[in-house]
């Protein structure tokens, strides 16, 4: 769960600066965290998007943002379970 919150703040402070992503550059980042969280809940959340990516050409980088926080809220979600 570590490395899906470094890969999340990462992402969150490249989205925070950049105006629009691409759909590929959506997926190539969805991909690698949903390898991360792919046996938690917010695997739901990522797989979502991934389907949003499907359809959508460009992402802007306040509603990345807004995403990665739900993520980190549903991690933190777990966290608080385990421990």
């Amino acid at each position: 769960m570590d490395r899906a919150q470094n890969l999340i703040e990462e992402w969150r402070s490249e989205a925070s600066t950049q105006v629009v992503f691409s759909s590929s550059r959506i997926q190539d980042r969805l991909f690698e965290l949903w390898g991360e969280v792919r046996d938690l809940p917010v695997a739901k959340d990522v797989e979502t998007w991934l389907t949003l990516t499907l359809t959508r050409e460009l992402f802007s980088g306040e509603e990345v943002v807004d995403f990665l926080d739900e993520v980190l809220l549903g991690l933190d979600r777990v966290g608080a379970h385990q421990g």
